[in-house]
């Protein structure tokens, strides 16, 4: 485990660790004294479940001692929370042994811990025990000031911290009906899902037992996220839309999405506006002055109900900053037609507004290859490629794009494809920029996202691997005699190259 710079003095930790640890011991024994007929066996290991906390808890700082919240909060997790407290413990030692780095900047003075990395049962998502969160950073991280990483921050203030509340607030109850609830509904749900729709079965047994379960309903309503994009749309409780609203544009208010502040996924979330996702004039671009990008947007922009609802979708996601801009979607489905395109290839999916853009534009017997290696994403991608009626011109292929890419090669397709857009992990950018050249025809076009990077690209002091990547891809392309080449400032940089 690994802290944050800027730890406490070793010797404040030591005192702490051991006054907390011995306060919360006794509380816990004189807690299971008034009980009474409580066995010996679990007595012991409440009290030494009630001590561990302490100790932790005043090694790391975690309790605020200036404020009676504090106060409350560790004498809960020594008497009434200590069961779903002793999971925490547990934890605890579980990410003793994964990578997972202890985040002291949202734990310190928190009433809780907090691990950017750590044990999680489901990829992207945080758990917690008792006042431990783990995972929290999922794969955006807790760092920087990025909109994904602000939006990451506050789901571990409101959606977890709503747990830890809950783990307080109801102590074994919260146990015994957070279970209960999970194999019973759990069970129902697989009925159901047996019997009205087979094919998401998997879909309607999580959102029964997981989605729908009462504790994570609070969590879910009370950070704003409500209908979750994961949940079964038949079988979610359907309530929440003007509370994620308000939230949402609070968030933007207060600077979640300020141009220059990007990170990791650069493009950023739209607005939510009236209802609908409308293109923000400073949430999409940080190249152009924001007022002259309004009227850039309120010029030209040609948008649809579809296109907007994917969008709004799309913006209550947590990675929801991976979309491209609606300017963007609208500017490649243009390049697409002026080159009359009927054979198409796109490196990275997430919800499917480039693959929709690009679809639509493609002539009456055109073909897209999609390639990604999300379900869960590309299954929201479907919904709106079946509204808008160009399924039948998507081919999507989940697996790593390289090997889809290298079966075309190897499958004759060389040569035979008019477009392709690469927007995906930006580590393989080089090998799949040399891979949809080799499919392209004379005169096709590539097209690479997140050219500019925020910016980066142009400071010499970011060395960071993914920017090196990128800034390799920029000069390889600017050199490369078989394409004609430029960047342009669209969304966060489009590279356009054009087979000679």
């Amino acid at each position: 485990m690994v802290n944050e710079p800027g730890g406490r003095r070793p010797l404040v930790s030591a005192v702490e660790a051991v006054g907390v640890g011995v306060g919360g011991a006794a509380l816990a024994w004189l807690f299971i004294a008034a009980l009474r007929m409580v066995p010996a066996a679990v007595a012991g290991a409440a009290v030494g479940a009630a001590g561990l906390n302490g100790a932790i808890s005043g090694a790391k700082g975690i309790y605020q001692w200036r404020r009676p919240h504090g106060w409350v909060c560790w004498a809960l997790d020594s008497t009434w929370g200590l069961i779903s407290v002793a999971g925490g413990v547990v934890l605890h030692l579980v990410n003793a042994l994964y990578p997972s780095s202890y985040f002291d900047g949202m734990s310190r003075r928190t009433n809780r811990h907090v691990y950017e990395g750590g044990f999680t049962f489901r990829s992207r998502f945080a758990i917690t025990f008792g006042n431990v969160v783990s995972a929290g950073g999922g794969e955006t991280g807790l760092r920087g000031d990025s909109p994904q990483v602000v939006r990451r921050r506050r789901l571990i203030d409101v959606h977890e911290g709503a747990h830890v509340l809950q783990n307080r607030s109801f102590g074994p109850l919260y146990v015994l009906g957070y279970g209960a609830w999970l194999v019973l509904a759990g069970a129902a749900g697989l009925l159901v899902g047996l019997v009205m729709d087979r094919r998401n079965w998997r879909s309607v047994v999580e959102t029964f037992a997981y989605y729908d379960n009462p504790f994570e309903y609070w969590a879910y309503r009370k950070d704003g996220y409500w209908p979750p994009h994961g949940a079964h749309p038949r079988f979610v409780w359907r309530s929440g839309s003007r509370t994620h609203r308000r939230i949402l544009n609070s968030d933007r208010r207060n600077g979640a999405d300020r141009p220059g502040k990007r990170d990791n996924h650069i493009d950023q979330s739209p607005v939510i506006i009236r209802g609908k996702a409308a293109p923000s004039m400073s949430s999409s671009n940080a190249f152009i002055d924001p007022g002259l990008y309004e009227y850039i947007l309120s010029t030209t922009l040609r948008d649809d109900p579809l296109l907007s609802d994917l969008r709004e979708e799309t913006a209550r996601m947590s990675e929801g900053g991976m979309q491209i801009s609606a300017d963007q979607g609208q500017f490649m489905a243009m390049l697409v037609k002026l080159i009359g395109a009927s054979r198409a290839i796109e490196v990275g999916v997430f919800t499917g507004y480039s693959s929709l853009s690009v679809a639509r534009a493609l002539s009456d017997d055109g073909r897209l290859v999609a390639c990604d290696v999300s379900v869960e994403y590309t299954d929201i991608a479907r919904r709106y490629w079946e509204r808008a009626g160009v399924a039948d011109k998507i081919d999507l292929r989940i697996g790593p794009a390289v090997d889809t890419l290298d079966g075309l090669i190897s499958g004759g397709e060389t040569g035979t494809f008019d477009f392709a857009f690469i927007d995906a992990d930006k580590g393989n950018y080089p090998r799949y920029y040399d891979r949809c050249l080799q499919l392209l025809r004379s005169g096709g076009l590539v097209l690479v996202d997140n050219a500019l990077w925020g910016g980066r690209v142009a400071d010499p002091e970011r060395t960071d691997d993914t920017t090196a990547v990128i800034r390799e891809l920029n000069g390889k392309a600017a050199r490369d005699t078989r394409v004609e080449v430029s960047l342009l400032p669209i969304g966060d940089g489009i590279l356009l190259a054009r087979k000679l």
